[in-house]
């Protein structure tokens, strides 16, 4: 069987890497599709994969997004004929040239609220893979096929079961409090149209922590490659406004201040855990920030992300099930 991996940003390129040595042990084939997108690149060079670099990000525009897409799907239809099954986190061009092709979709997605998306992916899906966390119903209204459940988070799928050394991963001075953040991602189908609060928050914190160490994880422009999936059991706190790197976060019990103006279904796991605090106005990250700073020692409730297991074996087993049946 040879497989089509999409791995068109950086989490896909984390969630689907340690993916391959499980279909080469089993006697499969493997290829990987990206697109231009420095972050994404940079991790794929850093894992020592392979991959077919396919058209780019369309930015923020609805036409920009149309018109890189159309072009991503023609240079795509090109180059993946020969493949038995796309593996992919729901994107859109892989899926609709997968669907043309004859191609059966296995759809992994544990963000249902971008619905542009799973209008467009979910209804041509073979099986869809969530976590535990999707309700089904949310499923359901894209879709009535196979739906596979696994009992943890997407990123508990590469988190290590122990941080590594300071000196192995960084070699620059940290000041207190360290704190590591990253914006929001404003060019994405399901954002909305409201301000990024990450850096104003992390600004006025600046003034009141002059002192401190300030880590910016920038998106959707190259940056230095740092092994932050480690680093952030380091940080005093980390300020996400995204969703992957408050989970890598909150693994290692680091303090977690959501910004994102959208709630997903994780995210109310972690707030009803206690694993993150959501802030809705600057004002309120930067109190939250604050509180969280002077406690000094990590979250106890992390044990409840650090307990779970990602069932790599059980899921490549159930996609052969699929393809073959």
């Amino acid at each position: 069987m040879r497989f089509w991996i999409e791995m068109s940003t950086p989490k896909e390129v984390l969630f689907f890497k340690d993916f391959i040595p499980e279909i080469l042990e089993r006697g499969h084939d493997y290829f990987i599709t990206t697109r231009k997108y420095e972050e994404a690149n940079d991790l794929i060079d850093h894992f020592n994969l392979k991959a077919h670099i396919v058209g780019g990000h369309g930015g923020k525009s609805l036409y920009g997004k149309l018109a890189s897409g159309a072009e991503r799907i023609k240079l795509l239809s090109d180059i993946v004929g020969d493949a038995d099954v796309l593996v992919n986190l729901c994107n859109p061009e892989a899926c609709r040239v997968a669907f043309g092709l004859g191609i059966p979709v296995i759809n992994f997605i544990d963000m249902p609220e971008s619905d542009k998306v799973c209008r467009l992916t979910v209804p041509l899906s073979k099986a869809v893979f969530t976590p535990f966390h999707v309700p089904k119903s949310m499923i359901r209204k894209y879709w009535d096929g196979p739906i596979k459940t696994y009992n943890c988070l997407d990123p508990i799928a590469w988190m290590s079961k122990e941080p590594k050394p300071l000196d192995k991963i960084w070699n620059e001075e940290i000041t207190y409090p360290f704190i590591i953040y990253r914006p929001g991602e404003t060019k994405a189908a399901y954002y909305p149209d409201k301000d990024d609060i990450t850096i104003p928050i992390v600004e006025k914190l600046m003034e009141k922590y002059p002192s401190g160490t300030f880590l910016p994880v920038p998106r959707y422009e190259q940056h230095k490659m740092v092994d932050m999936q480690n680093l952030l059991y380091y940080a005093d706190l980390f300020i996400g406004g995204g969703g992957t790197m408050n989970i890598e976060a909150a693994y290692w019990g680091t303090w977690t201040v959501a910004c994102r103006p959208v709630i997903t279904t994780y995210d109310r796991w972690m707030e009803d855990n206690v694993l993150q605090v959501r802030a809705n106005t600057i004002e309120d990250g930067v109190n939250l920030s604050q509180q969280m700073i002077k406690r000094g020692v990590k979250n106890k409730n992390s044990y409840k992300l650090r307990n779970m297991t990602f069932p790599l074996k059980e899921i490549i087993t159930s996609i052969e099930e699929y393809i073959m049946s």
